[in-house]
C-alpha cells in the first residue's frame, strides 16, 4: 500500500479477503498503534465483455467501494465503546484506506478455546455488551449480519468490541437485517454456554441444550423464533431480558418506580424504630436508680447510660442487649446508579457499563461516549449519573473516582429524579479543572437523589477524542433517622 506521507505506516498485513486488506500500522504523527483497512478499487470494465469467472476474488467491485465510502462517512460519526473508533480515511494506490483504533490481541474465540465453555455470568456480560453495540448500529441504519466469537475482541478493560463488521463485512456481503443480529446473539449465548449452536428439528423448531439454564429459555427461544411477530423487537430488548446470576439490578426503566416503592415502606419502618429508641431511652434515664432482673442468672445490677443495657421484655426471659453509641459520619449505601442523558438521541449513555462502577476494579468503569471536543462537540450541555440513596440522608461528602484529567462537574439534589436538567434546580456544588478523583464536601446536605452532571470531559484520550471514565461513586454521611 502507499502510505500517507508523514502519517501512517503499514507494518504487518493481518488478513485479506473480498477486496479488503487489514494491516497493523502506526500513526507516526501521534506515535500510536492503529489498524489500517485498505479497500482496492478495480478499474471499471465493460459489463458485456467482462468474464465473471476471471474476476480476481481478492478485489472489490466498484459498487462495494461506493457502499463502503458511504458507510465510513456515516459510521465516523457513530461513537460506541463496542464499535471500532474510526480515526481517519486516506487515499492509497488502487483504492482508499480506513484507519481505526488498534485491534485488541484477544478475542472471545480465544477465551472460549481456553475455557471450553463459559459461566452464565461471563456469557451474559459478553452478549449484553455485544447487543448494545449492535443496537447502536441499528439505530443508525446499519446491521452486522451475525457476529461470531472471532469477530468479538476483548479490550484490556474487559470491554467487548466488534472487530469485523460495518464498514467492512456488511459492505461485501448481502445487506443484513437487525433480526439477523438478534438471532445471532441468541446463538452466540448458546455457543458460549454449551459449546455449540442450538439444534434445529425437522419442523424448524429449536431445541436448547440441557445445560442451558431454564431461566434463559424465554429470552433465547423468542430470539430464535422463525416467526417474525414472535421475535424480539430490538437487540436492546433482548439484552434487557437476559437474567444474570449476579446481584439483581432493576432494569433502567424500572429503577425509579422500584425506589419509590421501597421508600414507601422504609419511611414508616424508620419512624417506628425512632419511636422505639425514644421510649427505651426515656425509660432508662427516668429509671436510672432502678434495677433490672437478669433472666439468665437471677442477679441484680444497676443500669448505666453508657454501657450495654440488658432489657428483659420477652416472656422467655432471654436478655436483649442495646448498645448506646454515637452515629459518626460513615459510608452511605448507594442503592442504584443510572445514566442520565436527557438531550441524547436515545437518552442513554452507555447503560451497559454501569455495572463497572464500584466493582472493585479501577482498571475499568463507566464511560461517556467519545466526543470531538471536551464540551460534547457542542451537541449537548452535558451527561450525568444519578445516584439513588433511598430514604433521605445527610450527605457530608461525595467522591467521584476517575482517571481523567481536566474535567468538570456540577452536583444537584432532588427528592425524585426529574426528567430534564432544568428541573433539578440550582447546583449544590460545582468543581472545575479536576485532575483524577473529585472530592466534594457537601456539609450535611439532606438528599435522597444526587445527580453528578458532567459539563467538561477534560483532556483527550490516547486513542483520540474526549471521553470521561468513572470508576467509583462514594457517598459519606449520616442517616436522617437514627
Amino acid at each position: 500500500m502507499t502510505e500517507r506521507p508523514g502519517r501512517y505506516r503499514a507494518i504487518h498485513r493481518l488478513e485479506s479477503s473480498c477486496g479488503v486488506e487489514t494491516w497493523r500500522g502506526l500513526d507516526q504523527r501521534l506515535g500510536r498503534p492503529v489498524t489500517i483497512r485498505v479497500v482496492h478499487e478495480p478499474e471499471s470494465q465493460d459489463s458485456d465483455s467482462a468474464d465473471p469467472d476471471s474476476a480476481d476474488p481478492d478485489s472489490a467491485n466498484p459498487d462495494t467501494a461506493l457502499r463502503l465510502k458511504s458507510q465510513v462517512r456515516s459510521l465516523a460519526r457513530l461513537e460506541h465503546s463496542g464499535l471500532l473508533h474510526v480515526l481517519d480515511t486516506c487515499v492509497v494506490d488502487g483504492g482508499f484506506a480506513i484507519v481505526t483504533e488498534e485491534l485488541p490481541p484477544t478475542t472471545v474465540a480465544d477465551e472460549l478455546a481456553t475455557a471450553g465453555q463459559l459461566s452464565q455470568q461471563r456469557a451474559t456480560h459478553i452478549v449484553r455488551q455485544t447487543a448494545f453495540a449492535l443496537q447502536a448500529l441499528h439505530d443508525h441504519g446499519f446491521a452486522h449480519g451475525g457476529v461470531t466469537t472471532k469477530q468479538l475482541g476483548i479490550r484490556s478493560d474487559d470491554t467487548i468490541i466488534i472487530l469485523d463488521g460495518p464498514p467492512t463485512a456488511d459492505s461485501v456481503t448481502i445487506p443484513a437485517r437487525p433480526a439477523d443480529d438478534i438471532r445471532a446473539l441468541a446463538e452466540l449465548m448458546h455457543l458460549l454456554l454449551a459449546g455449540g449452536p442450538p439444534r434445529t428439528g425437522p419442523d424448524r423448531s429449536v431445541e436448547l441444550h440441557p445445560e442451558i439454564s431454564p431461566e434463559l429459555h424465554p429470552a433465547l427461544e423468542r430470539a430464535l423464533a422463525t416467526e417474525e411477530h414472535l421475535a424480539w423487537g430490538s437487540a436492546r430488548a433482548f439484552a434487557d431480558a437476559l437474567p444474570t446470576p449476579r446481584e439483581h439490578r432493576p432494569r433502567r426503566d424500572d429503577r425509579h418506580s422500584f425506589l419509590r416503592s421501597e421508600r414507601a415502606w422504609l419511611l414508616p419502618v424508620a419512624i417506628i424504630v425512632v419511636i422505639a429508641l425514644a421510649v427505651t431511652a426515656w425509660s432508662v434515664v427516668g429509671g436510672r436508680s432502678t434495677t433490672v432482673q437478669d433472666g439468665t442468672s437471677g442477679a441484680k445490677g444497676e443500669v448505666g447510660v453508657d454501657v450495654s443495657l440488658p432489657v428483659a421484655t420477652l416472656e422467655t426471659n432471654i436478655p436483649i442487649t442495646i448498645k448506646r453509641r454515637p452515629s459518626p459520619a460513615g459510608t452511605l449505601t448507594v442503592i442504584d446508579i443510572a445514566d442520565f442523558d436527557p438531550t441524547g438521541d436515545d437518552r442513554a449513555e452507555h447503560p451497559e457499563r454501569l455495572e463497572f462502577i464500584n466493582d472493585g476494579d479501577p482498571a475499568r468503569g463507566w464511560q461517556t461516549e467519545r466526543y470531538s471536543t471536551s464540551t460534547f462537540g457542542n451537541l449537548k450541555r452535558g451527561v450525568g449519573l444519578i445516584a439513588q440513596l433511598g430514604p433521605p440522608q445527610l450527605v457530608d461528602r461525595l467522591v467521584v473516582r476517575s482517571p481523567s484529567i481536566g474535567w468538570a462537574l456540577e452536583v444537584y439534589s432532588a427528592p425524585e429524579p426529574p426528567a430534564s436538567i432544568a428541573d433539578w434546580g440550582e447546583p449544590v456544588a460545582v468543581e472545575r479543572s479536576i485532575n483524577g478523583d473529585a472530592v466534594i464536601e457537601t456539609g450535611g446536605l439532606e438528599a435522597a437523589t444526587l445527580l453528578i452532571w458532567i459539563v467538561d470531559l477534560g483532556e483527550p484520550v490516547t486513542n483520540g477524542g474526549h471521553r470521561l471514565t468513572v470508576t467509583g461513586v462514594e457517598v459519606s454521611g449520616r442517616p436522617v433517622f437514627g
